[in-house]
């Protein structure tokens, strides 16, 4: 059980299951497309109740290689870039598997698109003709 000050989880189950329509990973947001393997979680949350989520394989292997490389390091669903960074600032992520760990984020996250950028902002009302 990890020790972090998140809602408790009472249970959780993870099934992996093809896609039938598209989705987005929980983690790194990219597309699930119709036809993609990945896996589907359930839990109860002793606050929140029941919630479920998508994960990619590839966040999903990822998830596994930190957790074996750092078992005492809890991963709340749709924090692995956070934990990443703080395991690998923390100095957790310095030998060859840590590398190899950021690295694979990085492939993972490269082709996802830019944020939208933000509309110009509005005029002042001085700068209205009148």
């Amino acid at each position: 059980m990890c020790d972090c000050e998140f809602d408790h989880c009472e249970f959780s189950r993870f099934r992996e299951v093809k896609a039938k329509k598209r989705h987005a990973c929980i983690d790194c947001r990219r597309p699930i497309h119709v036809g993609e393997r990945h896996m589907y979680c359930v839990g109860r949350w002793s606050e929140a109740g029941f919630s479920s989520w998508r994960v990619c394989m590839d966040c999903y292997n990822l998830w596994d290689k930190v957790t074996e490389l750092v078992p005492e390091q809890c991963i709340c669903y749709g924090t692995l870039r956070s934990t990443i960074r703080e395991l690998a600032e923390e100095g957790n992520l310095d030998g060859a598997e840590g590398v190899a760990i950021i690295r694979a984020w990085g492939e993972i996250t490269q082709h996802l698109p830019l944020p939208p950028a933000l509309p110009p902002p509005a005029p002042l009302l001085d700068d209205l003709p009148l």
